[in-house]
């Protein structure tokens, strides 16, 4: 063995500095540039406190609104105090006219005084199996244009023909 290929003179070291700076540069990247995923399809909504089964009155408020939500084949159809409303052609398809239903529930809502209820016209929203979300979502708005604050979702004792 000759003396440049003894084992003392092998100073062959790695420079970990350049990949140290490249792993703390790629951290700093993925930490920029991660979008956490929220969350989609909830709807923040807060349920009353004074209603339920145990507080139900036995017979229903004569003066307060149902809008019943139920599917009929492939189509929704929209009752409101057994009054169906007409299905229209919207840009996604056919739906009830809620546009109708928000006009309607405006008229109801200024002819309703009751010192009890205070925060006004009561409605219930009454989905049935296989409603379509956007079709409640679409009943809610309804609602909030004809300015009613007093909406809660329930499901119907006996099935409404």
């Amino acid at each position: 063995m000759s003396q440049a290929e003894s084992p003392e003179d092998d100073s062959s070291e790695l420079d970990m500095t350049p990949m140290i700076d490249v792993t703390f540069l790629l951290l700093i990247f993925f930490m920029v540039a991660t979008k956490f995923k929220t969350k989609e399809g909830s709807l923040k909504s807060w349920l009353p406190k004074d209603r339920g089964m145990a507080a139900a009155p036995a017979t229903p408020d004569t003066k307060e609104v149902r809008i019943v939500l139920l599917m009929s084949g492939e189509e929704c159809v929209m009752k409101v105090n057994q009054r169906v409303y007409p299905t229209v052609i919207a840009y996604d398809g056919d739906s009830p006219d809620f546009a109708q239903l928000a006009r309607d529930l405006e008229e109801i809502a200024e002819g309703y005084h009751n010192p009890d209820k205070p925060e006004g016209q009561p409605v219930i929203i009454d989905a049935k199996k296989k409603v379509p979300v956007k079709m409640v979502i679409r009943a809610l708005n309804a609602c909030k244009i004809a300015g009613i604050s007093d909406v809660t979702y329930a499901r119907a004792a006996q099935p409404i023909e």
